[in-house]
C-alpha cells in the first residue's frame, strides 16, 4: 500500500464507499502516513531469541553432563592405577 497510494484511492472508489449518501468521492489526497510497530514481527523476534535461549541453556546442560563425566572418567583412571 505504501508503495503505491493509487492503490488506496482505486479501493475506496471501487467499494463505492460515497453510494447511498448525497456526496461523491472525487478524490482522495494522502496527506501523511504514520508507520506503526510490525507487532508480527516483533513477536517472531522475540520467539526467536527465547528459542535461542532455550537452545543455549540445553548446549550448556550438555557440556556440564560431559565435563561431569570426563571427571567421573578420571576418577575412575585414578581408582584403577590405585588397584594394580
Amino acid at each position: 500500500m505504501l508503495e503505491n497510494p493509487d492503490a488506496i484511492s482505486k479501493m475506496v472508489l471501487g467499494k463505492g464507499l460515497d453510494s447511498g449518501t448525497a456526496f461523491e468521492i472525487l478524490s482522495i489526497d494522502i496527506a501523511d502516513v504514520d508507520v506503526g510497530k510490525n507487532i508480527g514481527a516483533e513477536l517472531q523476534t522475540d520467539q526467536a531469541e527465547a528459542d535461542k535461549r532455550v537452545a543455549q541453556a540445553r548446549a550448556e546442560e550438555r557440556r556440564a553432563k560431559a565435563v561431569a563425566k570426563e571427571q567421573e572418567m578420571k576418577a575412575l583412571v585414578v581408582e584403577m592405577k590405585s588397584k594394580s
